[in-house]
């Protein structure tokens, strides 16, 4: 493993505003490579089928991976970045407990990096793997 990230440690929370917030998205720290994470599965994660939609999926894997990459100099360090693509494999299913979320940058270059991210459910299944490219931003003034 290449640790493209120095530093490690828990990570401070965001502002609680908007659709992320809302989420139920827990970023809990940063080690070395890895950023781990969760959230506790509610019914308003669930589709009709009673199972978390694949959109929650999607929403938390792509926060995971924004963050590895916002945070890849160390967990006290923020970058603002934004995503460019994204692709998602559902591989399994969880209707309730709570879901294990890791990310990690897998490649970066000065304004750019890749990442990937995992949800495992509560019993260790994988449930969602995700690759993602994403940009540094400008910070804001």
């Amino acid at each position: 493993m290449n640790d493209l990230g120095a530093g490690s440690g828990p990570i401070a929370p965001p502002k609680r505003t908007g659709f992320q917030d809302r989420s139920g998205l827990v970023v809990a720290e940063k080690r070395g490579e890895w950023m781990h994470g969760h959230f506790d599965i509610t019914p308003e994660h669930l589709n009709r089928q009673g199972v978390v939609h694949g959109g929650v999926y999607s929403t938390m894997l792509d926060a995971m991976m924004a963050s590895a990459g916002a945070h890849v100099d160390g967990a006290d360090t923020h970058q603002p970045v934004m995503t460019v693509s994204m692709t998602v494999n559902f591989t399994g299913r969880a209707d309730s407990g709570r879901v294990a979320l890791t990310s990690r940058v897998i490649g970066r270059m000065k304004r750019s990096f890749t990442a990937e991210a995992h949800a495992h459910g509560p019993d260790g299944a994988l449930l969602a793997h995700a690759l993602g490219s994403f940009r540094f931003a400008p910070k804001p003034a």
